[in-house]
């Protein structure tokens, strides 16, 4: 089987042993490709990393990249998926307890270059239920650290 694992839409946060795959010509990127078109065979990969990545698309595009990751999984095959939980920023906002130019950059990105724009918000339900219906098996809320939420997600 496969061993290939891809990071999509790293950035500049590239991983040895993957695939680095940006929109954006950078530096140590591997693969420059739209996500949400994978150039990679169907049940090819064994991993795939979204860390900080979905809420850069609306929510019908964050759809698409989630359907891309089960096409391009092979069968029991994984997703790590990080995102800001928007419940938690709420509440730290709520509650004083982050500083405006935190919780603008966790809710909104950071707005330095055409893609670093946050368009689509998630909590661990509503993104669990959207794993569940683009052909997630199992779900599992790995782990949450201020403000964000990791989440493993297999085929």
């Amino acid at each position: 089987m496969s061993e290939l694992q891809l990071n999509l839409g790293c950035g500049s946060k590239l991983y040895k042993g993957f695939i680095n795959v940006d929109v954006r010509v950078l530096p140590g990127i591997d693969q420059v490709a739209d996500i949400r078109n994978l150039p990679f065979p169907d049940g090819s990969a064994k991993m795939v990393f979204l860390e900080d990545v979905l809420e850069h698309f609306i929510l019908s595009d964050a759809v698409k990249v989630l359907k891309e990751c089960v096409r391009v999984l092979r069968p029991k095959g994984e997703c790590n998926i990080k995102v800001p939980d928007i419940l938690t920023l709420s509440d730290l906002v709520r509650d004083d307890k982050i500083t405006p130019f935190d919780y603008q950059e966790y809710l909104y990105g950071g707005q330095d270059y055409p893609e670093n724009f946050h368009k689509c918000g998630f909590t661990p339900q509503f993104l669990s239920g959207i794993c569940y219906t683009v052909g997630f098996s199992r779900i599992d809320l790995v782990e949450k650290q201020y403000p964000n939420f990791r989440m493993l997600v297999i085929k």
